[in-house]
Formats: structure tokens, C-alpha cells, sequence
């Protein structure tokens, strides 16, 4: 398989998956509301209280593919959000972490279920 990561490529989301936070992450460890060998999760409908959801996967330079292994960005949508005409813009870590917190919760009481 044909990789197009530069040399000495460090993967943000596997640093965080892997609890480590440093200069190359926006991420933060806050904001991981969900991990297990196979997963990192980070966002959910019901939480953020939105309308709807969209997702984008990115393959290759061309496709703006900046994390170099499949990733899914899941955005929480609200009615004229215009999420495709503007520029993306992160939430304050403080902000992420009070909806990662409400998202550990959820997952926590689903699970006693």
C-alpha cells in the first residue's frame, strides 16, 4: 500500500490514542471520551444537541488528507451552521473538555444499562 505521509510523519490522533499529548496535537487527552484497542472517539449527536451530523473522510494529498491513516471527522450540525462556507475553527480546549465529560457520561450510563 502506497503511503503518502512525509518522512518522520508523527500522527497527532495516534498520540493521543497512545495518552500522549504534546506540540503536534490539538487534541487533547480531555477530549477522548472513548478509547479501546481499536477506537478513539471524540463527538456525538445527542450531546452536542445539534440537528443533524455530517462526516468527512479525506484520502490522499489531493483530498486534503492530513492524518495519514483512515480517520472519520464527524461534525455535530445545526440549521444554517454554514459548516462548508466558512473556515474551521477549534473549540477552546475548555469548551471540549465540558463535552467530553457529558460524552464519558452518556457512554457510562448506557453501558449500566
Amino acid at each position: 500500500m502506497h503511503n503518502h505521509a512525509p518522512p518522520g510523519y508523527i500522527c497527532p490522533f495516534c498520540l493521543v490514542a497512545s495518552g500522549t499529548e504534546n506540540a503536534h496535537v490539538i487534541t487533547l487527552l480531555d477530549d477522548v471520551f472513548y478509547r479501546d484497542a481499536d477506537i478513539a472517539a471524540f463527538a456525538f449527536k445527542q450531546i452536542y444537541r445539534c440537528g443533524g451530523v455530517s462526516s468527512w473522510q479525506h484520502n490522499e494529498p489531493a483530498g486534503y488528507q492530513d492524518v495519514w491513516h483512515y480517520h472519520l471527522h464527524v461534525f455535530p450540525r445545526c440549521e444554517g451552521d454554514a459548516l462548508y462556507q466558512c473556515e474551521r475553527e477549534a473549540l477552546p480546549p475548555q469548551e471540549r473538555k465540558a463535552y467530553a465529560e457529558k460524552l464519558r457520561r452518556y457512554f457510562e450510563n448506557k453501558s449500566q444499562i
